[in-house]
């Protein structure tokens, strides 16, 4: 069957034309519901933060679109009333008792992989919060670590659609015993996830590709709505959920490094739960 990628971002349209994907530029309500009824699309499946009342008003308050299936893989269980169909693919503390919604880290979309070596000691420390980093965390974290007084070395990856400048970077790190590299618009996350012995992330996918390589990891969530849901995740202790971005917790980010630099066995007995 044929698959179109529907967006509103001429950002993803450029890159879908550079990749040669099929996709439809939507810069009009009409316009967009006349093309859906011609190609004659039976099932949608929407991955974004949340309805705004511009799909609410074409996907669930228009006749002429009600026999579309509609699919939800949600951020957050608020406000998601409209969907035949929800994913929420996280860890959570109880299961919805609505049988439309399917929640649960089982529900992760994952590619298969192979499983990072064995970690001897804390050398490498990977940053990535996903491909867009809207509340710009990659910054707040280098400022934190920018102060640690042991020799490290950060592999730094800015994703896809993220605005963080590789000039800001490095401005911020001025110590000279921090090594640091930088990687754009890296394709295999993976690969890069194995040479390294703890992922420093926010609130998306990016950890649950950790655990499956098997590398630890501490999760800094970049929405409240989310906090319950790292809670949940960390207690499966394959890493450590720090805080809110805008906490105060997340000033503790060294301390908690230099404990895991000192005693690599609990990196250890994290990597050795991620299979389970």
């Amino acid at each position: 069957k044929k698959t179109i990628f529907f967006t509103r971002s001429k950002n993803l349209k450029r890159i879908f034309d550079k990749e040669k994907v099929s996709h439809y530029l939507i810069k009009s309500k009409a316009k967009f519901i006349k093309f859906i009824k011609d190609k004659k699309i039976k099932i949608i499946i929407f991955d974004i933060r949340k309805f705004d009342n511009f799909l609410k008003n074409i996907f669930f308050f228009n006749k002429s679109t009600k026999s579309i299936f509609t699919v939800l893989i949600a951020n957050s269980l608020k406000d998601i009333k409209g969907p035949n169909l929800v994913f929420f693919p996280v860890s959570v503390k109880k299961k919805p008792k609505n049988k439309k919604i399917y929640a649960g880290e089982k529900y992760a979309v994952l590619s298969k992989t192979t499983v990072k070596s064995k970690i001897k000691n804390l050398k490498n420390i990977m940053i990535s919060m996903g491909g867009s980093d809207p509340q710009n965390i990659t910054l707040k974290v280098l400022k934190i670590l920018n102060n640690l007084d042991f020799n490290i070395k950060l592999n730094i990856v800015i994703g896809r659609f993220s605005s963080t400048k590789t000039q800001t970077i490095k401005k911020i790190i001025t110590n000279k015993i921090i090594e640091y590299k930088l990687f754009s618009n890296l394709k295999n996350l993976q690969k890069m996830m194995k040479l390294n012995d703890l992922l420093i992330t926010n609130s998306g996918i990016t950890k649950f590709e950790a655990t499956q390589v098997r590398l630890p990891s501490i999760i800094i969530s970049n929405d409240k709505d989310t906090i319950d849901n790292q809670i949940a995740f960390s207690k499966k202790k394959t890493s450590i959920y720090l805080g809110h971005y805008k906490s105060k917790k997340i000033l503790k980010l060294n301390s908690l490094i230099y404990r895991l630099y000192r005693n690599s066995k609990e990196l250890v007995k994290m990597k050795n739960r991620s299979k389970n």
